[in-house]
């Protein structure tokens, strides 16, 4: 069994255990396993595995269906750099429940605190598959009965320090008496150095656990059947998809470039500097300005003009 890594070419579909060079959390693939009709399984039992390890309030039947709302990504702080998929899960009960599956790496710069500033982030997901429900053309109709939003971020970073568990789940309840205001709004932060690292036994072969592994390419992955026939198979197609590579190279160099502005900008003291910049385009862009004159005129990449446009 062989496997040119440095082409990123794989010679057997067998070889998904080679690929730990491949960066499974990148914009490209992520979207590429997750969003896709024909890979609809890996989605089902991703989410599926998700909230075995820990219970989704507003959904009791098994996940039967998942849909794709959105094609292009859509990022509220450039500094976040955050992948984002706009899914709706349907249940064997008919439920419906609207999910931003996100993966987020550790934040380079952050003002204040980081865990306010990961939570103000995912709240405003929230709002937007609420919002996003309301199809009223006048105020003067009755709202629409909302279905439960919930966003599933998966942290490449530890971000909970004061505490071992891997998966953490927040909703609304009241402080004292903890009872459950409403189950519309619930967010799910699974810290994926955690869930690789942890020793805990008991979720020692958890599937989310064996998510986390095929996600970051850990030599523990073991899980076998169905599902890991369909991930060797799509390993194996993307790594032989010129485009596709092509793309995802594309990504990696541009993240890798943005991280490090990001973290020179910071180290030198510059801050804010990055952050009129990035402001500056955002004004250009409301003035009207297209977005291949902004990236001229402010150096930013492509890639990241594209996110500010949409934040």
């Amino acid at each position: 069994m062989s496997s040119n890594i440095e082409d990123g070419v794989a010679q057997t579909p067998h070889s998904i255990l080679l690929h730990p060079w491949i960066n499974r959390l990148n914009e490209v693939y992520f979207r590429y396993l997750f969003a896709s009709e024909e890979r609809k399984p890996l989605a089902i039992d991703f989410l599926s595995s998700v909230f075995a390890d820990k219970e989704a309030i507003c959904l009791s039947g098994k996940i039967v269906d998942v849909k794709v709302h959105t094609e292009v990504p859509l990022s509220t702080c450039s500094q976040l750099l955050t992948n984002f998929l706009d899914l709706e899960v349907i249940s064997e009960k008919d439920e419906h429940v609207f999910v931003a599956l996100m993966t987020t790496p550790e934040p380079v710069s952050v003002k204040g605190d980081l865990k306010s500033f990961i939570g103000d982030n995912d709240l405003f997901y929230c709002s937007y598959l609420i919002s996003r429900q309301d199809h009223r053309i006048s105020d003067l109709e009755p709202l629409p009965e909302a279905k439960p939003v919930m966003v599933v971020n998966l942290l490449q970073f530890e971000l909970h320090t004061d505490r071992e568990q891997y998966h953490s789940r927040y909703e609304m309840r009241e402080t004292t008496t903890h009872a459950l205001l409403t189950d519309l709004f619930s967010i799910h932060h699974i810290e994926i150095p955690k869930c690789v690292e942890g020793s805990d036994p008991a979720k020692q072969d958890s599937r989310l656990r064996q998510w986390c592994y095929y996600l970051t390419g850990n030599k523990n992955f073991s899980l076998r059947g169905e599902i890991y026939d369909q991930l060797v198979e799509a390993d194996f197609n993307f790594v032989n998809d010129s485009k596709l590579m092509a793309l995802y190279r594309t990504q990696e160099d541009v993240a890798t470039r943005l991280q490090g502005l990001l973290t020179h900008a910071w180290r030198n003291g510059r801050d804010e500097e990055a952050e009129k910049l990035f402001a500056t385009a955002r004004r250009l862009l409301d003035s009207g300005m297209s977005k291949e004159q902004v990236q001229q005129f402010t150096e930013l990449p492509s890639f990241l003009i594209e996110r500010i446009s949409r934040s």
